[in-house]
Order: C-alpha cells, then sequence, then structure tokens
C-alpha cells in the first residue's frame, strides 16, 4: 500500500498504527518505508510512504541510491513543446522567481503550490493542482514534460484526465517498478 508522506506527521500517525492494527489482526506482519522518488530513476523529489506486507513473516530492506535524474535530462529529445501561456500577473511572478522555487516567495506567501521547476536537479513533486512553470520559458508544462517528469511513457494516453492531474495523482511508474522488483526478489524468490 502507498500513501503520501504527510500520512507519518503530525496527528496523521494514529492512522498508521490503525493501518498496522488491521494488517496485524489479517495475519499479515508489516514494514512502513519513506521513500523518495529521486534515488530511484525517477527526475522528481517525491517522497512516498509504502506498507509492505506479507504473511510470510520475512522482513525486507527498501534502500534506493541511483543517480539523481534533472529535469533537463529527462526532457532530453522531446520537440518543441506547446503549452499555456501566463497572465501578465503570473509572468511577472514567473520573472520574479528563481528555478526550483515557489512563487510564493514572490508574492506575499501566497501562490505555495505554484512552482517554477528546476532545470539542473529533480523536479519537486508533481501535484495535482497548483501551477507546475517550465525552468526557463514563460509557460505552463506540456503535457510531454509531466509524462517525462513522472515517468510514464511518451505515448501514454490519460483518456480523459489531464497530464498534470494524472501524473499528481500517482506513484511514478519507475518507482513502484522498484518497490516491486524487490518485493519480487526479497520475498517470492
Amino acid at each position: 500500500a502507498e500513501n503520501v508522506k504527510g500520512l507519518i506527521q503530525g496527528n496523521a500517525r494514529g492512522y498508521v498504527k490503525e493501518i498496522f492494527a488491521a494488517f496485524k489482526n489479517a495475519g499479515y506482519s508489516c514494514q512502513l518505508f519513506l521513500l523518495n522518488a529521486a534515488a530511484m530513476g525517477v527526475p522528481q523529489k517525491r517522497e512516498r510512504t509504502f506498507f509492505i506486507a506479507n504473511k510470510l513473516g520475512k522482513k525486507i530492506h527498501l534502500k534506493f541510491q541511483e543517480n539523481q535524474i534533472t529535469v533537463k535530462q529527462c526532457w532530453v529529445g522531446l520537440q518543441k513543446q506547446n503549452a499555456s501561456g501566463l497572465t501578465d500577473f503570473t509572468r511577472d511572478l514567473w520573472e520574479k522567481s528563481k528555478p526550483g522555487d515557489s512563487m510564493a516567495k514572490v508574492n506575499n506567501g501566497n501562490g505555495f503550490n505554484n512552482i517554477k521547476f528546476p532545470f539542473n536537479s529533480p523536479a519537486p513533486t508533481v501535484a495535482a493542482s497548483g501551477g507546475n512553470y517550465h525552468p526557463i520559458e514563460p509557460r505552463h508544462l506540456s503535457d510531454s514534460e509531466y509524462l517525462r517528469i513522472q515517468t510514464f511513457p511518451d505515448d501514454y494516453n490519460f483518456g480523459k484526465n489531464g497530464a498534470r492531474y494524472f501524473c499528481g495523482m500517482s506513484v511514478p511508474p519507475f518507482m513502484m517498478q522498484r518497490v516491486a522488483n524487490q518485493i519480487a526478489i526479497q520475498l517470492l524468490d
């Protein structure tokens, strides 16, 4: 099972105790891991909690230390992107913001979820809402750029869902693949 990092902070930690108790009552031993996608082949600093439960009584070890991939690296080979431009107000904030920073820093604390993405480091967590802005061009990110940051295939079809929303609500496929691979090796082989 997977969830947001906030599950292990503040009052939400009570839910963790309930989850562990539910797994125990169902006959499972359970472990909790906080993993960062940036250490797992994903060009994004996305921290997620993973509950790994099994009836074998086995403990597993999850530690990932892959080289970090920058936004610049993950966008190599993308064609010129068409993405929506900015309003005059947002463009002013974009121009005042440094790559990697929230625009709230230059907007009296407002708009903390509006991020001018970095270019030479992994992206921050892609959020389903708020604004995600290109580091060099004054515009929103394109669907193709979201796909690369989240590690979906370039031709992935989201159907009626927008790429930003879908990517913001999902676990990066490369992250899930790394976890599943270690479960297969450590618990099933």
